[in-house]
C-alpha cells in the first residue's frame, strides 16, 4: 500500500496542520457607502395623494436614500427622503412612500 497512511498517522498531521494555521483576524468594520463629510443636498419627495390632501394625510416615517453625487469641481451627498403617510381616518391601513425614481 505505498502512498497510503494509517489513519493514526492522518490524525496526526490533522492536528499538526491547525497547530501551523494563522489565528483569524476579526473584519474590520465596514466603512459608510457615501463619505459623511461631504456636503448633503436634501430632496424631498411626497406622494401624489398626499400632495393633494395634504390634511387627510398624517407623516409617520421618511425612506431615506444616499447617492454620491458630482456637479462639475464639487462632490456631494444626495439625499432622497421619501416621507411615508397614513390617513388620518384610516391609521391601520399600510402607508404610502412615494416611488423611487433615481434617474
Amino acid at each position: 500500500m505505498t502512498g497510503q497512511k494509517s489513519p493514526g498517522a492522518l490524525e496526526a498531521e490533522i492536528k499538526q496542520r491547525g497547530k501551523d494555521s494563522k489565528p483569524v483576524k476579526p473584519r474590520k468594520e465596514c466603512e459608510a457607502r457615501v463619505p459623511e463629510h461631504l456636503p448633503a443636498v436634501d430632496e424631498v419627495i411626497e406622494p401624489e395623494e398626499v400632495t393633494a390632501a395634504p390634511n387627510a394625510w398624517r407623516h409617520i416615517g421618511e425612506e431615506v436614500t444616499e447617492q454620491l453625487d458630482y456637479q462639475p469641481a464639487r462632490f456631494l451627498r444626495r439625499r432622497i427622503i421619501r416621507r411615508k403617510n397614513v390617513r388620518r381616518d384610516e391609521p391601520h391601513q399600510a402607508p404610502i412612500i412615494a416611488a423611487l425614481n433615481t434617474l
